[in-house]
């Protein structure tokens, strides 16, 4: 039984972890020109000169729509810094239609060019997380949170003496550290992942 439900938790981590698809369709006169994507179509982002923003884990698949017909090499690489590029794919597209997928499982900031037309404008591919920390989205586990320490108290204390009796006159508070923000990566998912998930669960309970 408790390997029947372990099963069950593998199967759904797997699949809230899934990447989206997004397509990317490219030709000789506008180059890299609209981005679609496939699992989540109403999902909103952006595509602004050429520059598309997306989580790790997500796939870019590329489709030849040049007309009239015609190859088209993709040349992807990694930006590592500003002198260091790192290859990762160099795929010929030899016709309409046909496509090229990569996976992105890793952060950091790529570029693809178009090899028979390096004039067109190349696009950029960012990858990272899916979301920066909010409390109210936060769920009560300390494991998730760097615990910050209460602020010190400098007191500051001003004495008159009337009668020998001592008599606090002022009494000023500075803080000595304040709270930092602080982040970490929350996965969106999307409608059919969660849908497929719960589907998957069911299926799984009633064999059980």
């Amino acid at each position: 039984m408790n390997k029947n439900i372990l099963i069950v938790a593998i199967l759904f981590v797997a699949i809230l972890s899934m990447g989206e698809l997004y397509r990317t369709n490219i030709d000789a006169d506008y180059g890299f020109y609209s981005v679609r994507n496939i699992d989540n179509p109403s999902k909103n982002f952006t595509y602004v000169d050429k520059t598309l923003h997306i989580n790790v884990g997500d796939t870019v698949e590329w489709i030849n729509n040049a007309d009239p017909d015609e190859k088209l090499t993709i040349d992807g690489f990694e930006i590592v810094d500003e002198n260091t590029f790192g290859g990762i794919f160099y795929h010929t597209l030899r016709r309409n239609y046909q496509k090229y997928s990569y996976n992105f499982n890793k952060s950091g900031k790529y570029r693809i060019h178009i090899d028979e037309y390096p004039r067109l404008m190349s696009q950029t591919i960012i990858v990272g997380y899916a979301t920066d920390f909010k409390p109210e989205n936060l769920i009560a586990n300390p494991s998730l949170v760097t615990p910050v320490s209460t602020p010190n108290v400098v007191q500051s204390i001003d004495l008159q003496y009337a009668n020998e009796t001592p008599e606090i006159v002022k009494i000023t508070e500075v803080p000595t550290s304040i709270p930092q923000s602080q982040t970490i990566p929350i996965k969106n998912i999307s409608g059919f992942e969660l849908i497929f998930g719960i589907c998957g669960l069911i299926f799984l309970s009633r064999k059980l």
